[in-house]
C-alpha cells in the first residue's frame, strides 16, 4: 500500500481517500436556513437577479451580480446590468451609490456596468482576485463573461486593477455553452489556472448539460476543454452553475455546489399544488420547461480538479413551499463560501452560503444558510459504535488537532500505530470542537514526524470532520 504524505495540511473527511477500512459511515450534511439578508428591490435589478459571486478582500467582501429586466418570459426584449454590493461581515450588505451608469435619468445606483454602454452581455459576470505571484498589477482582478456575437458563443476575459474599472481582453475559448456562471482561479499547488464552464454531451439521445474544465499557466494559452469525471456509479444529472472553488482551509481540496436541473416533463397534478400555479402555467405557454423544470443544489468534492465525488442527495433544496419557490431558478447559490460569526456570541464561526430566491418575481430575496466549518461531510458512528482506520501516511509537525462532535455519552478513542507496530492511545475524547488538541499517552508526536503511521478512530455516537498535524 502506498504511503500518503499529508505534511501539515488539514485533511477533511469528505471522501475515502485516506480510509483503509471503516464501519463508520461517510455522511453528507445540509446547511441550516438562517433567514433573509436583503431584497434586490431596486428597479434596475429586475426579476432575474443571477450569476452572483463573492470576492474575499482582506477586511470586507465584494459581491457582483447580474440584474435583468424583461417585459415577458421570452427574453427577446431585455436589459442587463452588472450590480455591486459590499459587506464587512458577510451578513450585512450595502449596495453603494456608484454614480457610474445612468438609469432612467439618474446615476444614483449600484450599477457597475450596463450592457448598452459597455457592449458586454453581463448575464454571467464572474470575478476572482488573482493570487498568482506573477500576475501583472493591471490584471489583479479577472472576470469571465459569456459573449454572443452573431453566430458564435465566446467565453470572454476581462481584466481590472481595482475590481471596479474593467477592460475587455478577448476570448479564451469558444468550445462550450456559457449561459451559466463560468469560473476560474489560480491553484498554487499545481501552479496553473483552472477554468470550469458549462458544456453539453449526448446521453442516450438527450442533450445533457455538463461541466467542462481546462487549465492554463498564463491565462492565455489553454488546454483543450474536457468533461469532468465522476466516481463510478453516479447517475447522470444535468448541471447548470458549477460553483467549483478551492476550499480555503484545505486548498488541495476542490469543492463544488452545482445547480442540478431536472425536467419533470408534462404537467402533472403536483404542479397545481406547488406555489404560484397560475404564473407557472403562463411560463409553460412560452416553453414547457419554464413551468415544469425544477432546480436544487448538490455537493461535490475533488482532490485533483478533474474527477469529482458528487453526492446524489440534495444539498440545498427549495425548502418548504412558499409563494414563489419550487421552480426552475431555485438554488442558484452565490459563488463563494464565507466564514461568518455564529448567532451565539460565544460559539465558533460558521460557514455561510448565500442563495437568492423568488426567481421569475420582483423582488428577489437574498437568503443565508450556514454549515459547520469543515462540516460538509463527516464520518459518523452510531451509539452502537464504529471505527475508521486510515491508510499509512507521513505527517509533519508535533501536534494533532481534531474537528469532531460527540453526544454526552459518546466518545472517540484514537490509536496511532508506527511502522514498527508500536501503538499509542488517547484517553476518551468527548465534546464538540473545531480544533481540539489530541494527546497520546507516552508519545511525543514530533518524534514520529516523517515516518509512516496509521490512525484508528474508535467512535461511539460521534462524528469526525477533519484533522491536522502541525
Amino acid at each position: 500500500m502506498d504511503i500518503i504524505n499529508i505534511g501539515s495540511r488539514r485533511e477533511v473527511l469528505w471522501d475515502d481517500y485516506l480510509v483503509q477500512e471503516a464501519t463508520a459511515v461517510l455522511v453528507q450534511h445540509k446547511p441550516q436556513y438562517k433567514g433573509k439578508l436583503f431584497s434586490t428591490d431596486m428597479p434596475w435589478e429586475g426579476s432575474y437577479v443571477s450569476s452572483l459571486c463573492i470576492v474575499n478582500e482582506e477586511d470586507y467582501y465584494r459581491m457582483y451580480y447580474s440584474g435583468l429586466i424583461t417585459s415577458d418570459y421570452t427574453f427577446t426584449d431585455y436589459k442587463n446590468y452588472l450590480c455591486y454590493a459590499e459587506s464587512k461581515d458577510g451578513v450585512n450588505w450595502v449596495r453603494p451609490d456608484l454614480g457610474f451608469c445612468d438609469f432612467e435619468g439618474s446615476a444614483t445606483n449600484n450599477i457597475l456596468m450596463d450592457e448598452k454602454t459597455s457592449g458586454i452581455y453581463l448575464a454571467g459576470f464572474y470575478v476572482f482576485k488573482d493570487t498568482n505571484p506573477n500576475c501583472p498589477p493591471d490584471e489583479l482582478y479577472k472576470a469571465l463573461e459569456e459573449d454572443i456575437p452573431p453566430g458564435e458563443l465566446i467565453l470572454l476575459y476581462l481584466k481590472s486593477a481595482d475590481g471596479i474599472h474593467w477592460e475587455k481582453v478577448g476570448p479564451i475559448t469558444t468550445e462550450g455553452y456559457f449561459d451559466s456562471l463560468n469560473v476560474a482561479f489560480w491553484d498554487k499547488n499545481t501552479e496553473q489556472y483552472f477554468c470550469y464552464f458549462r458544456g453539453y454531451h449526448d446521453s442516450n439521445g438527450i442533450l445533457t448539460r455538463d461541466i467542462r474544465v481546462m487549465t492554463s499557466k498564463d491565462f492565455k494559452n489553454w488546454t483543450s476543454p474536457i468533461q469532468i469525471e465522476y466516481i463510478p456509479g453516479v447517475p447522470e444529472f444535468q448541471i447548470y452553475n458549477n460553483n467549483i472553488m478551492q476550499y480555503y482551509r484545505a486548498d488541495h481540496m476542490f469543492i463544488g455546489i452545482p445547480t442540478r436541473y431536472f425536467e419533470r416533463g408534462e404537467w402533472s397534478p403536483s404542479f397545481d399544488s406547488l406555489p404560484n400555479p397560475d404564473n407557472r402555467k403562463e411560463r409553460s405557454k412560452i416553453d414547457l420547461r419554464y413551468g415544469t423544470a425544477l432546480t436544487d443544489c448538490l455537493l461535490m468534492t475533488s482532490r485533483d480538479g478533474y474527477k469529482f465525488n458528487r453526492r446524489n442527495e440534495t444539498f440545498i433544496s427549495p425548502g418548504p413551499e412558499r409563494k414563489y419557490n419550487w421552480c426552475y431558478g431555485d438554488c442558484y447559490s452565490v459563488y463563494g463560501i464565507i466564514e461568518t460569526k455564529s448567532d451565539r456570541s460565544d460559539a465558533p464561526n460558521e460557514l455561510s452560503i448565500l442563495v437568492p430566491t423568488h426567481y421569475w418575481s420582483i423582488p428577489r430575496d437574498m437568503e443565508r444558510y450556514t454549515i459547520r466549518i469543515d462540516g460538509f461531510c463527516s464520518y459518523d458512528a452510531p451509539y452502537e459504535g464504529g471505527y475508521l482506520l486510515t491508510k499509512p501516511f507521513i505527517y509533519s509537525g508535533c501536534d494533532l488537532s481534531l474537528n469532531f462532535a460527540t453526544s454526552i455519552v459518546g466518545e472517540i478513542k484514537i490509536a496511532l500505530t508506527d511502522e514498527n507496530g508500536n501503538k499509542y492511545h488517547t484517553a476518551p475524547i468527548f465534546g464538540d470542537s473545531l480544533d481540539r488538541k489530541v494527546v497520546f499517552d507516552g508519545l511525543d508526536l514530533g518524534s514520529l514526524a516523517g515516518k509512516p503511521v496509521t490512525l484508528r478512530f474508535d467512535m461511539i455516537d460521534a462524528q469526525i470532520f477533519s484533522f491536522k498535524f502541525e
